[in-house]
């Protein structure tokens, strides 16, 4: 199993960040129940990155309002989870915590955990980081929206 965390404080209430979370699951699962989401799943098509192509079975895990959202992908033996944790810090400000695992089975579970240790650590904080900067974009533009009005 790799494991990667991340974590950022961004200048906006809990309840703001949260927003765009929820608002990406309810576009990204069409049957997203706000009362009861866990157990919500979606198949995609996967294989963009290899000759074959297959289904992966996105499924949100756990979900807490202003909390929690975690969603597991599956595909044959491999499962890749990201857990996403919300603590208000004031009523300003909210550390946001990103744990990542990568779970296979099989034979060269061991090669795949050393070898994304050394090569995919960087992209995974780089992608991290793109998605703090579009959750202020996201953020920043409901706000602006609010304003007009």
């Amino acid at each position: 199993m790799a494991t990667y965390k991340n974590q950022a404080v961004v200048d906006y209430p809990v309840n703001e960040v949260f927003r765009v979370f929820k608002k990406t699951a309810k576009r990204d699962f069409p049957k997203f129940n706000e009362k009861n989401p866990v157990g919500t799943m979606v198949e995609r098509a996967a294989g963009a990155y290899s000759v074959r192509n297959g289904k992966v079975v996105v499924e949100i895990t756990d979900y807490k309002t202003n909390q929690i959202y975690e969603i597991t992908s599956t595909h044959d033996n491999i499962f890749y989870k990201s857990r996403y944790e919300f603590y208000s810090i004031d009523e300003n400000k909210t550390k946001i915590i990103l744990v990542e695992e990568n779970h296979s089975s099989g034979y060269f579970n061991s090669f795949n955990i050393l070898v994304s240790g050394l090569f995919f650590k960087s992209r995974v904080r780089k992608r991290f980081d793109f998605l703090v900067k579009g959750l202020k974009e996201q953020i920043e533009k409901t706000t602006m929206i609010k304003e007009l009005r």
